[in-house]
C-alpha cells in the first residue's frame, strides 16, 4: 500500500476514521437497545449482539467504500480456483482448528468458568466456520496473486511434503492462529463480564449517581476497547483487508506482550510487581476533598478514553503481536503508542504509589515496582516498532511523528530512549535474527 508523506500530514491510515466512527455508532446504538429494551437475550447473546451491531457498519464500509483489499494481494489473478490447492489449504486450516481445540482441552487454564462465554459460542459456531471456509477459500484462491499461502504450507506439512514447505510462511501461519487462540477467548470472556456490569450500572442509575458514576464510566471505556478487540481477532481476513501481514517474530516481543495479560500477569503482578499491594489507592488519598476527587476521576477516565480511542482507531484491524496495516489516525496522529502511554499514566493516577500507608519506604518500593511495569510496556513498544519497521509505511509514519508529534521534545532530550531506531529492511531482518526470531519474518500469505 503506497503512501505519500507531506510536511502537513502522515501517511494514510490503513483504517479510514469513518470506519471506526461507524463501528462506534453501532456499538452505542446496540448498548442503548440492550439498556432500554428487553430483547430476551442472555449474557452471552448480549455480548454477541453488541459485537454484531458494531461489526456490520464497519464491514459494509470496508467492502463498499474502502476496498483496500485490492491493494493487498487480492484480485491480482483471474481464473477458476485450483481444487487440489483449495483442498490442501482446508486441510491446513482444519488441522489448526484441531490443534487449538486440543490445547483448550489440555490446559487447565481453560477448564474453569471464566472462559465459559467463549466456549458457549464456539460450540455453536465452529461447524459453520468449517463449512463456510470452503467457499471462502475457493473465492480467495482464484484471486490471490500468490495462492500458496500459509494454509497451503500447513496442509503440505500435514501431508508430510516438507520439501515443499516454506517454514517461514508456515511459522507466520502458526503464530497468527496462536495469537487468535490466546487472545480471543480472553477478550470475549472479559467483554461478556464488562457488558453485564455496564448494563447493570445503566439500569440501576449508577451512571448518573455521584457516588457510583466513576466505576461505570471507567468500565464503559473498557467495554469499547474489548468490543473492538474481539472484532479485530475475529475478522482477520483478506476479504476485508484485515488479514495478518506478519506476526511478531521475536521471543522478547511475545514475552513482553503476554506478560501484560492473564494468566501471566496474575503470576508476575501478584508475585513480583505488586505495586498496589497495600490497597491505598487514589480514593483513599483524596477522601477529604470532593473537588480533587472529581478532577482526579476525570483525568483517569480521560486517559482510559484515550486508550479505548486508540483501539477504536484500528477498526477491524486491532490485534496484539501482528502487523495488519499501519494506523496513523486518531490518537496515533499525535504520538506513537498512545494506548500504552495513556494506560501507564492511568496506573500512576489510580495506584498513587508515591503515597503509601506504610511510610516513605513503601512509597519508594511501590514506585519502583510500577516503573518496572512501565518498563515492560516500553520493551513491548520497542519490539513492536522493530517489527512494524519492516513496512516502509511505518518508517514514514514514525519519522513524521518525530518531526510533528506531541512528544517530539522527549526524543530531543533523550534520543537513546525515545528516538525511532530506523533500520533498512535488510538491517531489520538481520537484527531480528540476532534477537531471538521464533520462526522467521516472511509475510503471511
Amino acid at each position: 500500500m503506497s503512501s505519500t508523506v507531506t510536511p502537513s500530514k502522515p501517511p494514510a491510515s490503513a483504517t479510514h476514521p469513518a470506519t471506526s466512527l461507524l463501528g462506534l455508532a453501532g456499538l452505542a446504538g446496540g448498548l442503548l437497545a440492550l439498556a432500554w429494551r428487553d430483547l430476551g437475550l442472555n449474557q452471552v447473546q448480549e455480548a454477541l449482539f453488541i459485537c454484531l451491531v458494531a461489526a456490520m457498519p464497519m464491514m459494509l464500509a470496508e467492502t463498499l467504500w474502502f476496498r483496500r483489499y485490492r491493494e493487498c494481494g487480492a484480485d491480482r489473478r483471474a481464473g477458476p480456483p485450483d481444487v487440489r490447492r483449495v483442498a490442501v489449504k482446508l486441510l491446513g486450516l482444519y488441522s489448526a482448528f484441531v490443534i487449538i481445540g486440543f490445547g483448550y482441552w489440555l490446559f487447565p487454564e481453560y477448564a474453569g468458568t471464566f472462559y465459559g462465554p467463549f466456549f458457549y459460542v464456539l460450540r455453536d459456531v465452529w461447524p459453520w466456520l468449517a463449512v463456510l471456509a470452503v467457499p471462502y477459500f475457493a473465492w480467495l484462491d482464484a484471486r490471490l496473486g500468490e495462492p500458496f499461502d500459509g494454509a497451503w504450507h500447513a496442509g503440505m506439512a500435514v501431508l508430510g511434503r516438507w520439501q515443499l514447505v516454506d517454514r517461514a510462511v508456515l511459522g507466520q501461519f502458526a503464530r497468527g492462529w496462536l495469537i487468535k487462540a490466546f487472545f480471543l477467548p480472553l477478550m470475549f470472556a472479559l467483554l461478556a463480564r464488562s457488558l453485564a456490569f455496564v448494563l447493570q450500572g445503566i439500569e440501576t442509575g449508577a451512571l448518573w449517581d455521584q457516588a457510583r458514576w466513576f466505576r461505570v464510566a471507567l468500565e464503559m471505556t473498557f467495554l469499547v476497547d474489548l468490543v473492538f478487540g474481539v472484532l479485530g481477532y475475529t475478522l482477520a481476513m483478506r476479504w476485508l483487508d484485515s488479514h495478518i501481514r506478519s506476526a511478531e517474530p521475536t521471543l522478547l516481543g511475545w514475552l513482553s506482550a503476554l506478560a501484560c495479560y492473564q494468566p501471566l500477569w496474575g503470576v508476575i503482578g501478584a508475585t513480583y510487581l505488586a505495586y498496589d499491594s497495600d490497597g491505598f489507592g487514589w480514593q483513599n488519598w483524596l477522601a477529604g476533598s470532593d473537588t480533587l476527587t472529581l478532577v482526579w476521576s476525570v483525568l483517569i477516565i480521560g486517559l482510559a478514553a484515550i486508550y479505548a480511542w486508540a483501539t477504536v482507531a484500528f477498526g477491524l484491524r486491532f490485534s496484539n503481536l501482528t502487523h495488519r496495516g499501519i494506523i496513523t489516525s486518531g490518537p496515533f496522529r499525535v504520538t506513537k503508542h498512545p494506548a500504552y502511554i495513556a494506560k501507564n499514566l492511568s496506573y500512576w493516577l489510580i495506584a498513587v504509589p508515591f503515597v503509601a500507608a506504610g511510610g516513605w519506604d513503601d512509597a519508594v518500593r511501590n514506585s519502583l515496582l510500577l516503573f518496572l511495569v512501565n518498563a515492560i510496556y516500553y520493551v513491548r513498544a520497542r519490539t513492536e516498532e522493530r517489527h512494524l519497521a519492516l513496512d516502509p509505511v511505518y518508517v514514514e509514519y514514525a519519522l513524521w511523528i518525530e518531526r510533528h508529534g506531541w512528544l517530539r521534545k522527549a526524543g530531543e532530550w533523550c534520543p537513546a530512549l525515545f528516538r525511532f531506531r530506523w533500520r533498512s529492511a535488510d538491517q531489520a531482518h538481520a537484527e531480528l535474527g540476532r534477537t531471538g526470531a521464533v520462526f522467521g519474518t516472511a509475510e503471511n500469505g
